[in-house]
């Protein structure tokens, strides 16, 4: 898996916050969405960021 952010008004720093969320929850996220898709209800997936 690769992630990358295309364009971004946010700092360097911050897209690799961003990214880092993204890949330890990859899994989770994924289901979310592909619930979405299949037009099933979607619960709220609250990610706290690590310091």
């Amino acid at each position: 898996m690769k992630i990358e952010i295309d364009w971004s008004e946010l700092s360097a720093d911050e897209n690799k916050v961003i990214i880092k969320i993204i890949e330890e929850n990859y899994k989770a996220i994924n289901e979310r969405i592909d619930r979405l898709f299949k037009g099933k209800k979607v619960d709220i997936l609250k990610i706290n960021k690590k310091k």
